[in-house]
């Protein structure tokens, strides 16, 4: 944990005046309280939060690393309270409705969110909500490569799924740095898959694919999709 977190301070050096400013923020990876002895633990990645409101104020490197890593989200609460008390459902959210497909298909449906653990590719992100810039994604991708290993080798999840598409794995438009290259992750060009990218690394089973809102398929279809991608890795 204190080679992860010194990889932080890397990642939020660009951004300590505009985190206390309220004009960037950062979501740490959440685990839920049963992913440990879940069959099928499963790291659900996204592309970046998309709005993670929390009251920064100006601190050393080292503490605003601290303030991340206490403002903790309940992640079981999305299966057992999915209407949370600022109004939002997470039932409506299809990022969250395939997660509950995939647990389902595992037979993980009962308190489905506690069985996972969720991250970002980004962990920087604009305050109230929409992904980071170009600027903001060069930045901080090469830290972010490295917290995402970091994840898998602390965690160590037998199924990655990253929910975020081909570009936010190897935005190439900005970057030679990539995600997919660091993991050993090969990537699809042809936009008509649903599943765009798989591999392994440290002994876990990895698949990229389209955003649920964006797949042309069930929410169903497009989890079985993803659970037969995984039956074809191999160790």
């Amino acid at each position: 944990m204190d080679d992860y977190k010194k990889i932080y301070q890397t990642l939020l050096e660009p951004f300590q005046e505009r985190l206390w400013s309220h004009e960037m923020t950062s979501c740490p990876v959440i685990v839920g309280s049963n992913y440990e002895t879940s069959p099928f633990r499963m790291l659900y990645i996204g592309r970046a939060v998309n709005g993670w409101e929390f009251d920064w104020h100006e601190d050393t490197l080292e503490g605003l690393v601290n303030q991340v890593f206490s403002h903790w989200f309940d992640v079981d609460s999305i299966s057992t309270t999915p209407i949370q008390p600022d109004g939002y459902n997470f039932n409506r959210s299809p990022f969250w409705q395939l997660c509950y497909k995939l647990l389902e298909l595992n037979g993980e449906a009962a308190e489905w969110s506690s069985r996972v653990a969720w991250s970002n590719l980004f962990k920087v992100a604009p305050y109230s909500r929409y992904n980071p810039d170009g600027k903001d994604i060069v930045r901080q991708i090469k830290p972010c490569i490295e917290l995402i290993k970091k994840e898998i080798e602390m965690l160590k999840p037998t199924h990655v799924v990253f929910v975020t598409d081909t570009w936010w794995m190897e935005p190439a438009d900005y970057t030679d740095a990539s995600f997919a290259k660091e993991l050993g992750i090969t990537l699809v060009s042809d936009s008509t898959n649903t599943i765009v990218g798989q591999g392994t690394y440290n002994g876990t089973k990895m698949v990229v694919t389209k955003r649920p809102e964006t797949a042309k398929t069930s929410r169903a279809d497009h989890a079985q999709q993803i659970i037969d991608t995984f039956s074809s890795l191999s160790l």
